[in-house]
Formats: structure tokens, sequence, C-alpha cells
């Protein structure tokens, strides 16, 4: 494949809900979400050791059933999962502060397909689907290093309302 070709075809994925069938590709892609954020600080994030895919895809399944959760999948036109976002529509919150909100968990894009709007594509996917259940506003939590997904977050309209502080 040339490199317009695969621009083109991230340019065209899709956006859906994911099915059982998506979670082998969707759980090696949350196993690298989890990896790069412990390696941006590992006093903060979990290791993952060499079952994280088989944990993450046993927890996704899980999430498939519950009517509050939402997993997304961008799937290329030859139909590779190339990124996948995971969140929940979440009651109030006495903790944290809010009301009825959807909750972005995980958005991760493949490398081969970062820079095309396949992130955009599913955070834009879940903050409509989350919309049409009813949520107000959609919330996200991103890692201090992730300066590239804090641009798009901010992009697509999202601003920034707390600080996680770690000791």
């Amino acid at each position: 494949m040339t490199e317009g070709s695969e621009i083109g075809e991230m340019a065209s994925c899709v956006v859906r809900e994911a099915v059982e069938d998506d979670l082998d590709a969707v759980s090696v892609l949350a196993a690298r979400l989890v990896r790069m954020h412990h390696e941006w600080d590992r006093e903060r994030f979990l290791k993952a050791g060499p079952s994280v895919e088989a944990g993450y895809r046993r927890f996704l399944a899980g999430e498939l059933r519950q009517p509050s959760s939402l997993v997304l999948v961008a799937v290329t036109p030859s139909g590779r999962v190339v990124g996948y976002a995971f969140g929940r529509l979440e009651p109030r919150n006495w903790e944290m502060l809010m009301d009825d909100s959807g909750v972005l968990h995980d958005v991760f894009v493949d490398d081969s397909a970062r820079k095309g709007g396949v992130g955009a594509k599913l955070v834009l996917g879940f903050v409509e689907r989350m919309r049409a259940r009813g949520a107000q506003r959609v919330v996200l939590h991103t890692a201090a290093q992730n300066a590239a997904g804090q641009a798009l977050f901010k992009k697509l309209g999202f601003r920034v309302t707390m600080y996680e502080m770690t000791l």
C-alpha cells in the first residue's frame, strides 16, 4: 500500500460500536496504551505484564454487556481495527463533583493511522453516542505527557478543568 492510499484508507475509516469479534485487535491496542502510560510514569501507571492483552480482553468483553458502557472501534475499509475508544455513561459522582456524565476512559490509535483524523472520529463518535444517551457533558483524563492527545482534545472543544497529582 502506498503512503497516499494508506492515508485515504485512514480517512475513510468507519467508527462503529465494537462487537466480540473485535476484541482480539482492541486488546492489543489497549495493551499498547497501558505500556505507553507506564513508560511515561512508572510510579503512577500499572505495569503491563505479558497477560495484559488477555486481561483487557476479558475486561472489555464484560463492558460490552453493560448498558452504560461504550466501546467503539475505528475500522479501515479492508477491515483492520486501527483504533478504539472506551467509556461509560456514569451517574452523579459526589467524589468528582460531577452530575451524570459520559466519561471517556480510553482512546488509542495505531501508529499507522495517526494524523489521519481517526482519533477525532473516535472521540466525536463517543461524544455523539453519549449525548444520544442523555449525557450533558463528556469528560476525560489525559496523561500529563500526552501533548498530542491534549492538542486533539482542545481542538475538539474540551477544556482543562482538573489536574491530577500523585504522591
